[in-house]
């Protein structure tokens, strides 16, 4: 499991960029991690793995006020919609 922490280290930075046999050859070293029982063959693929980690760090800098990436998020709109005008 730690390979695959390394492995996908600032995956949401550098993923982007990789190609598609870039992302077979990502695959086929967690494949041959599952032969030699670094991990589980029930685990995520590499791009389910970075879509949750990008997916977290989102959410994160959404909602913690203290991120340093807060700052760079628009702020949020509060729409109200009137059904009926007095």
């Amino acid at each position: 499991m730690f390979t695959v922490c390394l492995l996908l280290y600032a995956a949401s930075a550098w993923w982007g960029f990789t190609m598609a046999t870039d992302r077979q050859h990502i695959e086929g070293f967690l494949c041959r991690g599952v032969r030699v029982g670094y991990h589980r063959v029930d685990e995520l693929t590499a791009a389910q793995l970075v879509q949750d980690s990008n997916d977290n760090l989102f959410h994160q800098v959404q909602y913690m006020s203290c991120h340093v990436l807060q700052s760079l998020l628009h702020n949020r709109r509060t729409n109200s919609h009137a059904l009926y005008d007095w």
